[in-house]
């Protein structure tokens, strides 16, 4: 049998983190979120066999990050919304990250994976 201990856990006080970009701050996931996505991600094929939507996955995720680098005025240059981050809706996060450069998406969503596992070996350590 396996023993638990603390590091089972995330602490409410290690949950946001700073990704390796600049700027960007991502809460980490935990089981109740990952439930909760559990219906906008998962899709049934043709056989009746579940699969993972990874588009969809990581628009779960983007829900995560708590800080991003750029103004409210590069928000609203890009979008046409006078708001910061923390103020955008979950469309309009979606809206605004759609337009990244491809490189640009594919680092923030790898530093937000990167998180993940670095604390997931913290708790195996």
């Amino acid at each position: 049998m396996v023993e638990g201990n603390i590091k089972d856990f995330i602490k409410k006080d290690e949950r946001v983190v700073e990704l390796g970009i600049k700027g960007f701050k991502y809460e980490l996931p935990t089981a109740n979120d990952e439930l909760e996505w559990l219906p906008e991600y998962l899709e049934k094929d043709e056989d009746g066999n579940t699969k993972t939507n990874m588009k969809k996955l990581r628009k779960c995720k983007l829900k995560n990050l708590v800080e991003v680098p750029w103004s409210k005025e590069v928000i609203s240059e890009m979008i046409n919304k006078d708001l910061a981050w923390p103020e955008l809706n979950v469309d309009e996060r979606e809206e605004l990250m759609g337009q990244l450069r491809p490189t640009t998406f594919s680092e923030v969503v790898s530093e937000m994976e990167k998180a993940e596992h670095k604390n997931f070996d913290k708790k195996k350590a």
